[in-house]
């Protein structure tokens, strides 16, 4: 006699219960939208069958697929008019679903929560709620508040996926993969004059906006990446992977030279130096004269090769009179500064600087027909300050330093072991992290992957540092 319980496919399902859940979830999804107006998209959810197992099964892959997006971020888009809605943001659900499944079906602990730096999230978050419920815009307070949300979950998966392994071997490739696949494509771009990787600015020049759609963010991302290509460069031995990943090096200073941003001309030389300084130790004297003559000709190339237009755009980064942008940051300050006189405790709100601006009589002097007279600050901390007050500042800040000590104290522990390989992707990655602290100084990036990432990482390296010399732990 034929046994429904002997059957394999019926043993998975029992075994597998919360899949079986998802499975059954997306199939009556499909049979929903076939029998309405959006039966076209009945396909996708089917289609989503092989990825979901995947991630059923590997958890992880959804974490580090996100991170491969984050270069791409303008080409995830799924809706014009709802562009919160994502691919990494749906990728990013699925899998904090079944972490949560797994947890609840298997009792499955084998994932690491804990950070030293939850206390100072949380607390931030509170005050944004509190700050948000008080003020007059309570449709952007609230949408910076899940927003916050979306960061403290990827910072979440960082703490959760990033072992030993995937801190020394995996994040580093998948970051400078993605980033050269995304550098080769905005050069693609740039040379065929693709729309869809140019921004056009006046008629003597373009600036390459990559994946991300702006070309200061894309400039950002290309410099957080240029530490990590410095250690792999170091770690290699074989001299083609070696020269392979130098040749993307310079393509990356290539880049971000092309996004014409000013913000990523300074953020770009103070990383050059910071790698300098990092690897300068380890050269041979005999390869100093190999070096020199190096600089000498990337200096001539430079010169030669990089439009004057370009050197015209860097001289007008504080004329505030001429340079229309330059001008419409300095009023930024003034309202922010003007608004924090109003409201120095908790601000007018998380996210609520843009229609504080919208608002100002600054919009009259700088207002485009083409844009929204509500501006952000261009300015992280501005933002926060402005929207927090003194007490969301001053616990955002605390959650920086946190992040920095733990930096430093991973840093110091494996000086002390003796492991200079740890040491200098430590290094590397918080070259990273005062890539995108300093760049908040000029946009408004407090929700960047990388900012979130950046954090995660720095309990991670305290995590997996030597536990005999490590009080956090």
């Amino acid at each position: 006699m034929y046994h429904f319980k002997d059957n394999k496919l019926t043993q998975f399902m029992l075994a597998n219960p919360g899949l079986s859940i998802t499975m059954a979830f997306l199939v009556s999804v499909s049979m929903l939208l076939l029998t309405g107006p959006n039966y076209k998209f009945a396909v996708v959810p089917a289609l989503s069958l092989p990825f979901i197992f995947l991630i059923w099964k590997k958890p992880h892959i959804g974490f580090y697929a996100i991170l491969f997006l984050t270069p791409f971020n303008e080409f995830t888009v799924l809706s014009e008019t709802y562009r919160f809605l994502t691919i990494p943001k749906l990728i990013g659900v699925l899998t904090v679903v079944v972490l949560i499944l797994h947890y609840i079906l298997y009792r499955d602990h084998n994932y690491d929560f804990r950070s030293n730096l939850w206390k100072w999230l949380l607390i931030f978050w509170l005050v944004c709620l509190v700050s948000a419920m008080m003020s007059e815009y309570h449709f952007d307070s609230y949408n910076t508040l899940r927003r916050y949300i979306t960061g403290f979950v990827f910072f979440l998966m960082a703490l959760a996926f990033v072992s030993k392994k995937e801190f020394k071997y995996t994040l580093p490739a998948l970051i400078v993969f993605s980033t050269s696949v995304s550098v080769l494509l905005s050069l693609f771009g740039y040379f065929t004059r693709s729309p869809l990787f140019l921004l056009s600015v006046r008629s003597e020049f373009s600036r390459i906006t990559g994946g991300a759609g702006d070309p200061n963010e894309f400039a950002i991302m290309m410099a957080f990446a240029l530490p990590i290509f410095a250690f792999i460069i170091h770690r290699k031995k074989a001299r083609l992977k070696k020269f392979i990943i130098m040749l993307f090096f310079g393509l990356c200073m290539v880049a971000v030279i092309n996004t014409y941003s000013r913000t990523g001309a300074v953020i770009l030389l103070g990383t050059l130096i910071l790698i300098a300084i990092q690897y300068i130790r380890f050269l041979r004297p005999k390869f100093f004269g190999f070096i020199l003559m190096g600089v000498t000709v990337a200096i001539i190339c430079i010169a030669v090769f990089v439009p004057d237009s370009y050197w015209d755009r860097q001289k007008t980064m504080t004329d505030r009179e001429t340079d229309f942008s330059v001008g419409r940051r300095f009023s930024y300050l003034i309202v922010a500064y003007d608004n924090f006189k109003e409201h120095p405790i908790l601000g007018t709100g998380p996210g609520t600087f843009r229609d504080v601006y919208g608002e100002s009589k600054w919009t009259v002097k700088y207002a485009r027909e083409d844009e929204s007279p509500k501006r952000v600050a261009h300015n992280a901390y501005v933002e926060v300050l402005a929207g927090t007050g003194l007490i969301g500042l001053c616990f955002f800040m605390l959650m920086i330093i946190t992040a920095i000590r733990n930096f430093y104290s991973a840093w110091k522990h494996s000086r002390q072991e003796g492991d200079p390989e740890m040491e200098n992707l430590i290094i590397a990655y918080s070259i990273g992290f005062w890539v995108i602290l300093s760049a908040s100084l000029f946009l408004s990036i407090n929700f960047h992957k990388y900012f979130w990432l950046s954090l995660g990482i720095s309990q991670v390296c305290l995590r997996i540092s030597p536990k005999k010399n490590n009080p956090n732990l």
